[in-house]
């Protein structure tokens, strides 16, 4: 039978998706409005599945308000359950409320974004570089002597100048033109449904997986030569797609969060992989340490997943503690004491 019949279903649920005419549920985050269906979300998730229970006001009245959550984590949450998968998105879209704020707040970007946390805000005021603690000190030093060799390096980037392109696979390795949807929302991107490879990057290694086909490109790219000809677009790539710029670690984050609070583990696995994959390409990235602190911040103490990943990225990469929003980061929260146990682990102390 092959694939035709996964595919049909697919279709139907991007169908559902798009389509509110036999919706019996609305789940509402700021001003966004989620007309979804009780047998899609209820068998994925306890929490909407105890919420529908007859006993409780959101059964009757049919809706079931987020007020606290992030507008754009949910959006991408109800995307997952329709589509099995969830889109690179900015990490604020034009039409993202980001939950509790007014419309201008919105639209000059302020909405959620308590004025005291710097890790929530693009880009910080420059502050005069204090001298690191001697905690972090410590951590440089047990990561020094736990190198071997020493790494070289890393290379100067632009993150901003680093675009990503994610696309689905299917076995064959070919990749399947995508569309955007203008009916839904600004940024949804999906096309045919081909089951992709997925992998957890495990600590040996290193890069994107098939998960993320990962492509720098640099808004100067060098001029081809007769020696260095112009290197061609690789032929399983669709020179069509539209280029997605800057990483997700933030959003995966937050996603990550999001199923962990209601109960939608395929979901939090799925962010847990993008995270890792997204790490290990962008760990350069000024969002990197934003994304670890939220990553500290939005998880019990016991949830190692995003942790362990924050503290293994560092641990390949002791140079990123040269950097002050790194060394930030490390000193406000518990980051310094887990890298000293990573190191122990490793080294065998």
């Amino acid at each position: 039978m092959g694939d035709k019949p996964r595919e049909e279903l697919m279709c139907s649920m991007r169908e559902l998706f798009t389509d509110d005419t036999y919706s019996d549920l609305t789940i509402t985050c700021g001003r966004d409005q989620h007309r979804v269906h009780k047998a899609i979300v209820c068998p994925r998730s306890k929490f909407f599945a105890a919420a529908c229970n007859g006993v409780f006001k959101e059964a009757r009245t049919a809706k079931i308000p987020l007020p606290h959550d992030d507008a754009q984590a949910v959006r991408l949450m109800v995307h997952y359950l329709y589509h099995l998968d969830y889109p690179h998105v900015s990490l604020y879209s034009e039409d993202d409320d980001r939950g509790d704020g007014t419309a201008e707040e919105v639209e000059a970007g302020t909405a959620n974004v308590d004025a005291g946390d710097e890790y929530n805000q693009e880009e910080a005021a420059p502050a005069q570089e204090a001298p690191p603690s001697e905690e972090v000190l410590q951590v440089e030093e047990a990561l020094s002597e736990a190198a071997e060799p020493p790494s070289p390096p890393p290379p100067q980037l632009e993150p901003q100048r680093i675009d990503v392109i994610y696309a689905p696979w299917d076995s064959s390795g070919s990749t399947k033109k995508m569309k955007k949807r203008k009916k839904k929302s600004s940024f949804w991107y999906e096309g045919p449904r081909a089951e992709p490879e997925r992998m957890l990057l495990q600590e040996s290694d290193e890069g994107p997986s098939r998960a993320a086909y990962a492509q720098r490109a640099w808004n100067d790219p060098p001029q081809a030569t007769e020696d260095a000809p112009e290197e061609p677009v690789p032929a399983d790539l669709d020179a069509t797609q539209p280029l997605i710029q800057s990483p997700n670690l933030i959003i995966h984050a937050k996603v990550y969060a999001l199923a962990e609070k209601y109960n939608i583990t395929a979901l939090k696995a799925l962010a847990l992989e993008k995270f890792a994959v997204e790490a290990g390409t962008f760990w350069n990235s000024t969002e990197f340490s934003q994304a670890a602190y939220e990553a500290y911040t939005s998880t019990i103490e016991s949830d190692r997943g995003l942790r362990d990943v924050v503290v293994g990225t560092l641990y390949q990469h002791p140079e990123m503690l040269s950097k002050k929003d790194v060394q930030d980061v490390v000193r406000d929260l518990n980051l310094a004491y887990d890298l000293l146990m990573y190191v122990r682990e490793k080294r065998r102390w």
